[in-house]
């Protein structure tokens, strides 16, 4: 509270304290503003809304351009492209890993493929063990068609024999 007696205004300690709480933003230098990358002012940028990914733009009215003085990171980061990949080797699906992390299947197939491109493309850089029993190797099963598949007219319906595949030869001549 202040006193006006006989013109003269006196000012409390209580007082002083409310207003600097109340006008703080007056007396303090202007931290929370960003200097404008493009002019370097500060003294010209307002607040200008919130960009698509959340953060705050400002436009500088001095130079009439939009900016965001702290950008947020697109995207996921390396250790979740590290962890995909590290589970795609373990066998895990592409689907099941995208479940898991929370992104889509699709992008785990793109980090997949983006790490299968750093591999180096010969992949016998190691030489061969000296004596046999050294080295581990591994065999797959891999079941194929050899020729390929019968056509579908010398294929049969579950019973073998039993379906000929020209009725003249079964007996229906004339019918």
């Amino acid at each position: 509270m202040y006193y006006a007696a006989q013109g003269a205004i006196r000012v409390t300690p209580d007082f002083a304290r409310e207003w600097l709480k109340r006008r703080w933003w007056a007396i303090l230098p202007r931290m929370d503003i960003p200097i404008c990358p493009h002019c370097g002012r500060s003294s010209s940028v307002r607040r200008w809304g919130h960009n698509r990914a959340g953060t705050q733009r400002y436009r500088c009215l001095a130079c009439r351009r939009n900016f965001t003085p702290a950008p947020k990171e697109q995207g996921h980061g390396a250790v979740v492209h590290e962890q995909a990949v590290r589970l795609y080797l373990e066998g895990m699906s592409l689907r099941a890993i995208g479940r898991l992390l929370g992104v889509v299947h699709q992008s785990v197939a793109n980090w997949v493929a983006a790490h299968a491109a750093t591999l180096p493309a010969d992949p016998t850089d190691h030489p061969p063990p000296d004596r046999e029993g050294e080295g581990s190797v591994e065999v797959d099963e891999l079941e194929t068609f050899i020729g390929g598949k019968k056509p579908a007219d010398q294929r049969h319906r579950g019973g073998g024999a039993c379906y000929p595949t020209d009725r003249r030869a079964a007996g229906d001549v004339g019918r």
